[in-house]
């Protein structure tokens, strides 16, 4: 499939009415090479409902597409950048993922969620999932625990 026609397959995806899961993704190295563990982080629906409406609103912005290259520029609002499956990672973790099950493989720390290293929103329907979105966490992550951020982001296992 060419990435025109994902492209297009994206754009008519009805994103609506999707379910949204959260889940953290901690790399580690064993013999220089990486690692996931990942865990479903537990959210409300006022959050599954934000998050939710970032994906949409991205995917119905998005206008064109371009292959990712790692020296371009941010790119623009309605661009989307590609790059082949197979020269990333993220079938390493998507292979992870999809062995899970979002009820019981949940974060029970806050520790947890300071080791993370990016975080994945997923819309899924009866079918499975639709849509991922992954983020790296930026390094600088780390600092917000010692601002007192993170017990308002985790308390009471949610």
């Amino acid at each position: 499939m060419t990435n025109q026609q994902k492209f297009i397959e994206l754009k008519e995806l009805n994103l609506n009415e999707s379910l949204v899961s959260l889940a953290i993704v901690k790399e580690y190295k064993k013999d220089r090479i990486s690692h996931y563990n990942i865990e479903y982080v537990e959210i409300e629906e006022e959050l599954e409902s934000k998050l939710r409406n970032i994906i949409v609103n991205r995917v119905e912005k998005a206008g064109s597409f371009e292959e990712y290259t790692f020296d371009c520029p941010e790119p623009e609002e309605d661009l989307v950048r590609t790059i082949p499956y197979e020269s990333t990672d993220f079938y390493k973790i998507m292979e992870s993922l999809l062995t899970l099950n979002p009820e019981e493989d949940k974060v029970d720390s806050v520790e947890d969620l300071v080791k993370a290293k990016s975080y994945i929103i997923l819309l899924r329907n009866n079918e499975g999932i639709q849509v991922a979105a992954f983020k790296a966490i930026p390094e600088n992550w780390k600092l917000k625990k010692s601002k007192g951020l993170i017990p308002l982001l985790f308390e009471n296992n949610t």
